[in-house]
């Protein structure tokens, strides 16, 4: 009959190879993961690098123009643009924007249906835009000096502007014709059927088209944004999300490994 002693050899003798063959095994996966972590690492730190400075370097400003990455995003163009020349100046529409040659105009809604020169201008650098829900007053550098609404007497469901022979502001819509009284700054209805010359809108000119265009679709993505969105994966959606998780899986796994690998060593030497 063996004794303990005998027994207790024995049992280590047994388990050796099967800690031989746990360490291979970890330290074979240990370096698997380690290649496989090395490049979501350099990744992972060069975008945070940038993401530490992005102040410094103005990535919150600094707008993307790339088609594919907005395109991506689901930034896409909207219809060609829509313009009226007047007075040496262009006035666009693109989508909901209003541009003056390639300034935006803010507080501007609606679809465009003319602009005309503000013949109550004492400076003459004046125009009347009118929309299907808004008059406005600008100058030459896309400043609204007035707004009217339906407080000012602008008839619901406008469908064209125009002039007619006498220079006045003609508006059609579903309740009949107005017209802009400069002096009073109000829309009057009005029973007049002269002829009216209807605005017609045009195409800009290729340079401002592409300007407002590159304008408008960078607008709401910054380089930052795009950046932390690398970042974090979530730029890949669910897929992105899970790789970045994946990889952070990873690491713990190469710590622990690790960890476990230099304990066995220490054990050796001692």
């Amino acid at each position: 009959m063996s004794s303990p002693d005998e027994l207790d050899t024995a049992d280590l003798a047994a388990a050796r190879p099967r800690r031989r063959l746990t360490a291979w095994l970890v330290q074979r996966w240990h370096r698997t993961a380690g290649v496989a972590a090395a490049a979501f690492l350099v990744f992972l730190a060069l975008t945070g690098v940038l993401l530490m400075h992005s102040d410094r370097l103005g990535l919150p400003t600094a707008q993307v123009e790339n088609r594919w990455v907005l395109d991506w995003y689901g930034i896409r163009p909207p219809p060609p643009p829509v313009a009226y020349q007047s007075g040496g100046h262009w006035f666009s529409q693109l989508g909901e924007h209003l541009y003056v040659d390639t300034t935006e105009i803010p507080f501007a809604e609606g679809v465009l249906l003319g602009v005309f020169a503000n013949g109550s201008s004492t400076t003459g650098d004046e125009w009347l835009l009118i929309t299907d829900v808004q008059a406005l007053v600008v100058d030459g550098s896309g400043t609204v000096l007035e707004r009217f609404g339906r407080e000012s007497g602008l008839p619901a469901g406008l469908t064209a502007a125009g002039r007619d022979a006498a220079g006045q502001v003609v508006l059609a819509s579903g309740a009949g014709r107005f017209h802009f009284d400069a002096t009073l700054g109000e829309f009057v209805a009005t029973a007049d059927s002269a002829a009216v010359h209807w605005s017609s809108a045009g195409t800009p000119p290729a340079a401002i088209a592409t300007a407002i265009t590159h304008a408008y679709r960078g607008d709401g993505l910054s380089l930052e944004r795009l950046l932390l969105d690398l970042h974090s994966g979530r730029l890949f959606g669910t897929l992105g999300v899970v790789v970045v998780n994946l990889a952070a899986l990873l690491l713990l796994f190469l710590a622990a490994s690790g960890l476990y690998l230099w304990s066995r060593r220490a054990g050796r030497h001692r």
